[in-house]
Protein backbone atom coordinates (compact mmCIF):
# COMPACT_ATOMS: atom_id res chain seq x y z
CA UNK A 1 0.00 0.00 0.00
CA UNK A 2 1.48 3.08 -1.40
CA UNK A 3 2.51 5.63 1.87
CA UNK A 4 -0.08 7.92 0.59
CA UNK A 5 -3.03 5.91 0.83
CA UNK A 6 -1.95 4.65 4.06
CA UNK A 7 -2.78 8.64 5.54
CA UNK A 8 -5.36 9.19 3.44
CA UNK A 9 -7.61 5.97 5.16
CA UNK A 10 -6.11 7.35 8.47
CA UNK A 11 -7.65 10.53 7.77
CA UNK A 12 -11.11 8.98 6.85
CA UNK A 13 -10.86 7.02 9.84
CA UNK A 14 -10.67 10.30 11.57
CA UNK A 15 -13.52 11.78 9.56
CA UNK A 16 -15.97 9.28 11.02
CA UNK A 17 -14.92 9.63 14.53
CA UNK A 18 -15.41 13.75 14.03
CA UNK A 19 -18.60 12.80 12.86
CA UNK A 20 -19.90 11.05 15.57
CA UNK A 21 -18.65 13.09 18.35
CA UNK A 22 -18.72 16.52 16.84
CA UNK A 23 -21.10 17.59 19.44
CA UNK A 24 -18.41 16.98 22.19
CA UNK A 25 -15.70 19.29 20.23
CA UNK A 26 -18.39 22.15 19.94
CA UNK A 27 -17.08 22.18 23.83
CA UNK A 28 -14.51 20.06 24.63
CA UNK A 29 -13.83 21.60 27.81
CA UNK A 30 -17.50 21.13 28.60
CA UNK A 31 -18.92 18.02 27.62
CA UNK A 32 -16.81 14.85 27.27
CA UNK A 33 -17.01 12.03 24.30
CA UNK A 34 -19.96 9.91 25.28
CA UNK A 35 -24.21 10.31 25.64
CA UNK A 36 -25.55 11.48 28.93
CA UNK A 37 -27.87 8.37 28.01
CA UNK A 38 -24.83 5.68 28.14
CA UNK A 39 -23.47 4.71 31.70
CA UNK A 40 -20.76 7.43 30.60
CA UNK A 41 -20.98 9.40 33.30
CA UNK A 42 -21.38 6.41 36.05
CA UNK A 43 -18.04 5.02 34.51
CA UNK A 44 -15.88 8.16 34.78
CA UNK A 45 -14.69 7.14 38.33
CA UNK A 46 -12.06 5.10 36.99
CA UNK A 47 -10.02 8.08 36.51
CA UNK A 48 -10.54 9.24 39.95
CA UNK A 49 -10.05 5.62 41.59
CA UNK A 50 -6.64 5.64 39.71
CA UNK A 51 -5.84 9.17 41.09
CA UNK A 52 -6.73 8.07 44.48
CA UNK A 53 -4.40 4.80 44.14
CA UNK A 54 -1.64 7.71 43.89
CA UNK A 55 -2.15 9.29 46.99
CA UNK A 56 -3.37 6.08 49.07
CA UNK A 57 -1.37 3.00 47.89
CA UNK A 58 -1.75 1.05 44.37
CA UNK A 59 -2.81 -2.24 46.35
CA UNK A 60 -5.92 -0.63 47.72
CA UNK A 61 -9.70 -2.20 47.00
CA UNK A 62 -12.86 -1.72 47.06
CA UNK A 63 -15.30 -3.91 48.89
CA UNK A 64 -18.04 -5.25 46.74
CA UNK A 65 -21.50 -4.76 48.15
CA UNK A 66 -23.44 -5.44 44.81
CA UNK A 67 -24.88 -9.09 45.73
CA UNK A 68 -25.26 -9.63 41.73
CA UNK A 69 -22.01 -8.27 41.05
CA UNK A 70 -19.58 -11.05 40.19
CA UNK A 71 -21.89 -13.80 41.56
CA UNK A 72 -21.80 -15.86 43.01
CA UNK A 73 -18.33 -15.33 44.36
CA UNK A 74 -18.52 -11.20 45.34
CA UNK A 75 -15.17 -9.83 46.91
CA UNK A 76 -13.01 -6.72 46.86
CA UNK A 77 -12.99 -5.08 43.52
CA UNK A 78 -9.60 -3.62 41.64
CA UNK A 79 -9.27 -0.80 39.52
CA UNK A 80 -8.60 -2.33 35.86
CA UNK A 81 -8.59 0.63 33.50
CA UNK A 82 -4.78 2.17 34.47
CA UNK A 83 -3.65 3.26 30.92
CA UNK A 84 -6.41 5.76 29.63
CA UNK A 85 -6.29 7.05 33.15
CA UNK A 86 -2.81 7.62 33.39
CA UNK A 87 -2.78 9.46 29.95
CA UNK A 88 -5.45 11.68 31.34
CA UNK A 89 -3.52 12.48 34.87
CA UNK A 90 -0.21 13.34 32.81
CA UNK A 91 -2.14 15.50 30.39
CA UNK A 92 -4.18 17.12 33.45
CA UNK A 93 -0.05 17.95 34.58
CA UNK A 94 0.20 19.92 31.24
CA UNK A 95 -2.67 22.22 32.57
CA UNK A 96 -5.20 20.80 30.05
CA UNK A 97 -8.72 20.82 31.96
CA UNK A 98 -9.99 17.30 33.09
CA UNK A 99 -12.67 17.01 30.07
CA UNK A 100 -10.53 18.39 27.38
CA UNK A 101 -7.75 15.59 28.93
CA UNK A 102 -10.49 12.67 28.52
CA UNK A 103 -11.42 14.06 25.32
CA UNK A 104 -7.83 14.01 23.85
CA UNK A 105 -6.87 10.30 25.61
CA UNK A 106 -10.09 8.59 23.55
CA UNK A 107 -9.60 10.60 20.58
CA UNK A 108 -5.48 8.82 20.92
CA UNK A 109 -7.54 5.79 21.23
CA UNK A 110 -9.22 6.50 18.45
CA UNK A 111 -6.16 7.06 16.22
CA UNK A 112 -4.65 3.99 17.81
CA UNK A 113 -7.65 1.62 16.21
CA UNK A 114 -7.50 3.41 12.69
CA UNK A 115 -3.59 2.60 12.77
CA UNK A 116 -4.24 -0.96 14.06
CA UNK A 117 -7.17 -1.38 11.41
CA UNK A 118 -5.36 -0.56 8.35
CA UNK A 119 -2.03 -2.19 9.52
CA UNK A 120 -4.21 -5.56 9.51
CA UNK A 121 -6.28 -4.44 6.47
CA UNK A 122 -2.29 -4.40 4.77
CA UNK A 123 -1.27 -7.55 6.32
CA UNK A 124 -4.15 -9.12 4.14
CA UNK A 125 -3.80 -7.40 1.03
CA UNK A 126 -7.01 -5.71 0.58
CA UNK A 127 -7.55 -3.21 -1.71
CA UNK A 128 -7.96 0.82 -0.96
CA UNK A 129 -11.80 0.23 -2.03
CA UNK A 130 -11.44 -2.71 0.19
CA UNK A 131 -10.46 -1.31 3.02
CA UNK A 132 -12.19 2.06 2.80
CA UNK A 133 -14.95 -0.55 3.29
CA UNK A 134 -13.79 -2.13 6.00
CA UNK A 135 -12.74 1.11 8.26
CA UNK A 136 -16.93 2.62 7.27
CA UNK A 137 -18.34 -1.23 8.47
CA UNK A 138 -15.93 -1.09 11.91
CA UNK A 139 -16.52 2.85 12.72
CA UNK A 140 -20.48 2.64 12.31
CA UNK A 141 -21.21 -0.50 13.45
CA UNK A 142 -23.32 -0.49 16.56
CA UNK A 143 -20.85 -2.41 18.76
CA UNK A 144 -17.95 0.44 18.11
CA UNK A 145 -20.14 3.44 18.51
CA UNK A 146 -22.46 2.58 21.76
CA UNK A 147 -20.16 -0.09 23.54
CA UNK A 148 -16.86 1.15 22.74
CA UNK A 149 -16.71 4.44 21.41
CA UNK A 150 -20.22 6.75 22.71
CA UNK A 151 -20.11 4.84 26.27
CA UNK A 152 -16.87 6.42 27.28
CA UNK A 153 -15.68 3.72 29.45
CA UNK A 154 -12.43 3.84 29.69
CA UNK A 155 -11.61 0.46 29.07
CA UNK A 156 -13.47 -0.18 26.42
CA UNK A 157 -11.56 2.05 24.22
CA UNK A 158 -8.19 0.05 23.62
CA UNK A 159 -9.19 -1.83 20.35
CA UNK A 160 -5.93 -0.13 19.07
CA UNK A 161 -3.62 -1.71 20.93
CA UNK A 162 -5.54 -5.02 20.64
CA UNK A 163 -5.12 -5.14 16.72
CA UNK A 164 -1.74 -4.08 16.75
CA UNK A 165 -1.01 -6.93 19.02
CA UNK A 166 -2.58 -9.62 16.34
CA UNK A 167 -0.95 -7.78 13.41
CA UNK A 168 2.36 -8.20 14.97
CA UNK A 169 1.53 -11.83 15.65
CA UNK A 170 0.46 -12.30 12.37
CA UNK A 171 3.84 -11.08 10.93
CA UNK A 172 6.50 -13.07 13.25
CA UNK A 173 5.93 -16.07 11.27
CA UNK A 174 6.79 -14.51 7.57
CA UNK A 175 9.59 -11.97 8.57
CA UNK A 176 13.36 -12.73 7.71
CA UNK A 177 15.21 -13.22 11.46
CA UNK A 178 16.56 -10.08 11.58
CA UNK A 179 12.26 -8.87 11.79
CA UNK A 180 11.30 -11.29 13.76
CA UNK A 181 12.91 -9.80 16.94
CA UNK A 182 10.91 -6.21 15.88
CA UNK A 183 7.73 -7.74 15.54
CA UNK A 184 7.89 -10.07 18.73
CA UNK A 185 9.02 -6.41 20.61
CA UNK A 186 6.26 -5.00 19.30
CA UNK A 187 3.58 -7.69 19.79
CA UNK A 188 4.97 -7.57 23.43
CA UNK A 189 4.69 -3.93 23.66
CA UNK A 190 1.16 -3.81 22.17
CA UNK A 191 0.02 -6.96 24.81
CA UNK A 192 1.60 -4.93 27.72
CA UNK A 193 -0.60 -1.83 26.43
CA UNK A 194 -3.48 -3.74 26.54
CA UNK A 195 -3.06 -5.44 29.90
CA UNK A 196 -2.70 -2.20 31.27
CA UNK A 197 -5.73 -0.89 29.73
CA UNK A 198 -7.74 -3.88 30.92
CA UNK A 199 -7.28 -6.61 31.54
CA UNK A 200 -10.64 -8.48 29.98
CA UNK A 201 -9.09 -7.50 26.81
CA UNK A 202 -5.85 -9.28 27.33
CA UNK A 203 -7.60 -12.26 28.27
CA UNK A 204 -8.97 -13.02 24.76
CA UNK A 205 -6.12 -11.94 23.44
CA UNK A 206 -4.46 -14.89 25.29
CA UNK A 207 -7.30 -17.05 24.20
CA UNK A 208 -6.62 -15.88 20.23
CA UNK A 209 -3.32 -16.29 20.34
CA UNK A 210 -3.93 -20.03 20.81
CA UNK A 211 -6.02 -20.20 18.10
CA UNK A 212 -4.22 -18.23 15.68
CA UNK A 213 -0.80 -20.22 16.50
CA UNK A 214 -2.76 -23.13 15.98
CA UNK A 215 -3.98 -21.90 12.21
CA UNK A 216 0.20 -21.17 11.62
CA UNK A 217 1.24 -24.36 12.33
CA UNK A 218 -1.50 -25.85 10.19
CA UNK A 219 -1.32 -23.37 7.37
CA UNK A 220 2.77 -23.37 7.22
CA UNK A 221 3.10 -26.90 7.88
CA UNK A 222 5.90 -25.95 10.20
CA UNK A 223 5.41 -29.04 12.30
CA UNK A 224 6.74 -31.48 9.25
Amino acid sequence: MKEFSWYKLLLFHLLIGLISTHRTWLAPTERVIGMSSSDLYPHLWGYWRWHRQRQTGWLETWSNAEPYLNTPHTGDLYHVDWLNAAIVSILQSLNIPFLLSVNCMLTLQWILLGIGVIALGQHFKLSRWGMMFSILALDTSMFVQRFVLQSGVFERINLGTLCLYLFCLLKVPESNPSKTVKWIIGGVTAFMLTTLGSWHDSMFLLLASIFIAAWMLVYNRSWN
